[in-house]
């Protein structure tokens, strides 16, 4: 058959769209769009958390911290590290003076002993986690990096409070140099902190007294 003097079938004619077609069209455009819009929102936020955190927790900011000591009503001196910025402070019986520590870590302060006796080192530090862990697994994690380190043998771990938070506190057995060492660690959201405290294995006195003051030496703001 030929139409208008063209030989075929004659053409199909043009689909058409109805209202509620161009309705549903619209519709899955707008919630395309949506979720893309949501997903960069989503991803440039993560971003974003992750910058803050790392700045602001990889190099401390100073600028407002403070050293200071205090005596009891029998003259027992103590000393506080304050930093306001962060919402934290440390504190310990006895007199402290610090010692350099990296970038990332709040303080680190050395005891004052008799000449005679070895000093007693203290750190305290940040570690931004990315995501909230429990604190079982951090402690696991500062095992396994202080064991890689230092090889250290890990000796028990216990669990404590600090600062009102759950905390677990890693006992090692001493080094060559006749040295212990005990980390603890509590966290509060994406941040682990950390309190490293390095002495002579001999001196038990002083380690069983620090083990006593610990869920009281640090405070959250």
């Amino acid at each position: 058959m030929s139409v208008l003097g063209l030989s075929g079938p004659p053409p199909d004619p043009p689909a058409v769209v109805s209202p509620q077609d161009k309705s549903d069209r619209k519709l899955i455009f707008t919630v395309v769009v949506l979720l893309i819009v949501f997903f960069l929102f989503i991803v440039g936020g993560a971003a974003f958390y992750w910058f803050h955190y790392i700045q602001k927790y990889g190099n401390i900011d100073r600028s407002g911290e403070t050293l200071g000591f205090d005596y009891d009503l029998h003259q027992n001196i103590s000393t506080t590290y304050s930093n306001p910025k962060y919402g934290v402070s440390l504190t310990l019986p006895g007199n402290w003076s610090r010692i350099g520590v990296a970038s990332n870590a709040f303080v680190g302060l050395a005891d004052a002993p008799p000449r005679t006796s070895p000093r007693f080192l203290v750190m305290l530090e940040p570690a931004f986690t990315g995501v909230p862990l429990s604190v079982d697994a951090e402690a696991n994690a500062l095992a396994g990096r202080y064991a890689k380190l230092a090889r250290g043998t890990l000796e028990k771990i216990e669990r404590t409070s600090i600062a009102g938070r759950d905390a677990r506190v890693l006992y090692f057995s001493g080094d060559a140099a006749n040295r212990t060492v005990r980390m603890a660690v509590f966290d509060r959201g994406p941040i682990a902190y950390i309190l490293i405290i390095y002495g002579p294995t001999d001196a038990a006195a002083r380690w069983q007294y620090l083990d006593s003051i610990l869920p009281q030496s640090i405070k959250l703001d």
